[in-house]
């Protein structure tokens, strides 16, 4: 097996490791959004408190320039 091939084959194994990390972690996202979905059902003013720690960092990441990462963005909706 030449250099090429063995990077080759080793690339192939890494993107099998990822691609399982990454439906492992798709997975436990599903299970923390429905444990945090009954969390609130379950306590409206925990969704409130979120709500308004979350207009708190968000009005410090304007005032900083600092731009909010959407990957750590959620909407909450308390009903």
């Amino acid at each position: 097996m030449n250099e090429q091939e063995k990077k080759l084959k080793d690339s192939e194994t890494a993107l099998v490791s990822l691609q399982t990390s990454k439906e492992y972690l798709e997975k436990q996202l599903v299970e923390v959004e429905t444990n945090l979905k009954e969390l609130l059902q379950q306590d409206p003013d925990l969704g409130r408190q979120i709500m308004s720690m979350a207009a708190v960092h968000y009005v410090t990441l304007l005032v900083t320039g600092l731009e909010p990462n959407s990957l750590f963005t959620f909407d909450i909706v308390v009903i």
